[in-house]
């Protein structure tokens, strides 16, 4: 009879444990949860992100052309004035 009390009371103990084992697996699932949206939004900025950056690129590419064109316009615009000079 005393062994079926304690064989009892150890089956207690394991349902309990097992119950906040369940509850403790509820909360993690949660924490996970919460995690994952947190790494998508993130993920989101990022690319949003990578999407300025690629922007910014392609306006320094166009801004080196443009100082190129700016150059070639002052240096044939000097010429143009030499030419003049000359003349005069």
């Amino acid at each position: 009879m005393q062994q079926i009390e304690i064989l009892e009371e150890k089956i207690r103990k394991m349902i309990d444990i097992i119950n906040d084992f369940k509850e403790e697996n509820k909360k993690l699932a949660a924490e996970v949860e919460n995690c994952q949206k947190k790494i998508s939004e993130y993920e989101a900025k990022l690319s949003e992100s990578n999407g300025y950056k690629e922007k910014y690129n392609e306006l320094l590419q166009e801004k080196e052309v443009l100082q190129g064109e700016k150059d070639m316009v002052k240096s044939s615009i000097e010429r143009l004035l030499k030419d003049i000079e000359a003349v005069v």
